[in-house]
C-alpha cells in the first residue's frame, strides 16, 4: 500500500506530507502543534478489508458508498497541541464527487449528507459524525477534482462517505490488493436420466455481495441455492490460487477441473467477483445429498497468508415451521401514533396534501432508485415496478409513482415511503420525506 514516512521537528517550519501514487491527499501540520519530535506515517489502504470493517451489521438495509480513500496516520493516537489560530489539517481527495452529482442530479456533494468515520487501532466500531455544514470543514471542488480538508486533533483511521438505501450510484473503485470474500453457490435442476447437474461457485468481494448476487441467478430458473461454509471472515489477497474439488455427492466429471488455477486480481476484476463452473456427476440420490463438496483453495503465489482455505458446500436445511414465521417488522408512524390513527386520516386530506406537493414530488423523488426498494417493501407489486419502468420518460414515471400513491395506497405506506426519502443521502430529498411526514401529522390533528 502506498505510505510516507517523515521525521517532523517541533522546531522546525509547518510540516506538509503527501503521498504521489494518491493525488490531492495532503496533511498539513503547523509547527505550534507539535510537542516533540515525531516520525509520522501516512498509509492508504484504500477501500480493503479488513480495514474498512465494521461499519455495517449484517442487517442493516443501506449501502455505503465511500468517497475517500482510508488513510491510517501514526503512531496511532499521537496527540497535537491544537488551537482555535492553528491546527492540523487533513485533506482527503474524493475522486467520485462529479460522478455522484450526476447520479444524483445534485451541483455540488455539499448537498449530500457527507460521514467522516474514524477510529484508533485498537478501537472495534467506528466513531461517525456528519461533516455536511460544518464551518470547520472545507470543500474544493472543480470540474477535474475534488478536496473535502477536516481539522483532525489526534491520529488515528480516517475516511468520507454515505448511506443510502439504494445501489444505483457509482462507486469509485480504488486501487485493491485484498478483499473479504462471500461464497454463492448453485446447483442446477439434475438430469435423471444421465445422472448429472452444474455447479456454480461466485467468490464476491463482500461489498458487492448485495448487489451482484441477484443477477447471477434469474428468478424463473430452477437452479438450487447451496449453503457455503468455511470462507466466513477470509480474505483473499490478489495472486494465483489452486482450488482442488473434494467429491462429496457430486463428483467433478472432467479431470482437468479436479485441480485447477485461479487467478484474482480485485484491481482489474471491476465486476467484483470471480466465478468457477463444473459440470458433475450425482452420486447419490437427490433427497439423500447433504454435502456436496469441498474445496481446497491453497494460496501458490506471492500471497502474505499462505493458509489453505475450506470451501464445503452442503444442501439447505428444510425450511421448519418455526423458522417460516417472519420476523416482526416496525412499522413507521407518526410520533408513536397507533397505524389505526394514522390511516384515521381522510383518503380526501391524503390526496389533497400530495397534490398540493406534487411539483416538489415530480422535481426531488429518485423514482428510478427507490422502486426496487419499495417492491421490496411491499409497497409496489412487480406488475407496477415493470409498469413504471415500461414508462420511457421520467416525468412519466414520476407520475405513475405518484398516481398508485395518491389513489391505490394506504397513508401508512406513503409513511413507510417518507422515512425511506428521509435516509436518503442527498439533504433536499431527506427534507421532502420530512416535510410530508409532519404534513400527515398536522393532517391527524
Amino acid at each position: 500500500y502506498p505510505y510516507t514516512t517523515k521525521l517532523c521537528k517541533s522546531e522546525d517550519d509547518d510540516q506538509i506530507i503527501t503521498i504521489a501514487q494518491v493525488p490531492g491527499l495532503q496533511l498539513t501540520i503547523p509547527n505550534q502543534c507539535l510537542t516533540d519530535d515525531v516520525f509520522i506515517t501516512l498509509t492508504v489502504y484504500y477501500w480493503d478489508s479488513p480495514y474498512r470493517c465494521g461499519l455495517q451489521s449484517e442487517d442493516d438495509d443501506t449501502y455505503l458508498i465511500n468517497l475517500s480513500p482510508i488513510v491510517r496516520l501514526e503512531p496511532d493516537g499521537y496527540q497535537f497541541n491544537c488551537q482555535q489560530s492553528f491546527k492540523v489539517i487533513l485533506q482527503l481527495p474524493i475522486p467520485s464527487a462529479n460522478q455522484l452529482c450526476q447520479d444524483f442530479k445534485i451541483k455540488d456533494i455539499r448537498e449530500l449528507d457527507l460521514q467522516l468515520a474514524q477510529r484508533s487501532q485498537s478501537d472495534i466500531e467506528w466513531h461517525i459524525e456528519s461533516i455536511t455544514n460544518q464551518p470547520t470543514v472545507s470543500i474544493l471542488q472543480t470540474k477535474n477534482s475534488c478536496c473535502i480538508s477536516i481539522p483532525i486533533y489526534h491520529f488515528s483511521d480516517y475516511f468520507i462517505f454515505i448511506k443510502s438505501l439504494y445501489s444505483r450510484a457509482s462507486t469509485y473503485l480504488f486501487p485493491s490488493y485484498q478483499q473479504k470474500v462471500v461464497a454463492a453457490a448453485y446447483l442446477s435442476s439434475i438430469d435423471y436420466l444421465l445422472r448429472t447437474a452444474n455447479l456454480t461457485i461466485y467468490l464476491i468481494r463482500s461489498d458487492f455481495y448485495r448487489t451482484r448476487i441477484g443477477k447471477f441467478v434469474n428468478k424463473n430458473s430452477k437452479d438450487k441455492e447451496l449453503s457455503c461454509c468455511g470462507l466466513e471472515d477470509n480474505i483473499f489477497e490478489n495472486g494465483l490460487y489452486k482450488i482442488r474439488f473434494d467429491p462429496g455427492g457430486l463428483e467433478c466429471r472432467n479431470n482437468e477441473f479436479l485441480e485447477q488455477s485461479l487467478e484474482i486480481n480485485w484491481d482489474k476484476n471491476i465486476e467484483g467477483f470471480h466465478r468457477l463452473d463444473f459440470n458433475c456427476n450425482v452420486q447419490y440420490p437427490v433427497d439423500q445429498l447433504f454435502t456436496i463438496a469441498k474445496f481446497i483453495i491453497k494460496p501458490i503465489s506471492n500471497q502474505k497468508n499462505q493458509n489453505p482455505k475450506l470451501l464445503t458446500l452442503t444442501m439447505p436445511q428444510p425450511v421448519t415451521e418455526s423458522s417460516s414465521i417472519p420476523p416482526t417488522s416496525i412499522t413507521p408512524n407518526i410520533d408513536g401514533a397507533p397505524i389505526s390513527m394514522v390511516d384515521n386520516i381522510s383518503i380526501n386530506k391524503f390526496q389533497q396534501i400530495l397534490k398540493d406537493n406534487f411539483d416538489e414530488f415530480s422535481r426531488l423523488v429518485p423514482v428510478d432508485e427507490i422502486l426496487t426498494v419499495l417492491e421490496r417493501k411491499q409497497i409496489l407489486s412487480d406488475r407496477d415496478v415493470i409498469n413504471i419502468q415500461n414508462k420511457m420518460h421520467e416525468d412519466e414515471r414520476i407520475e405513475l409513482l405518484f398516481n398508485i400513491f395518491c389513489k391505490h395506497r394506504r397513508v401508512i405506506d406513503f409513511l413507510t415511503f417518507c422515512q425511506l426519502l428521509k435516509e436518503h443521502c442527498v439533504l433536499a430529498v431527506q427534507d421532502f420525506g420530512k416535510k410530508m411526514e409532519m404534513l400527515l401529522k398536522d393532517a391527524r390533528s
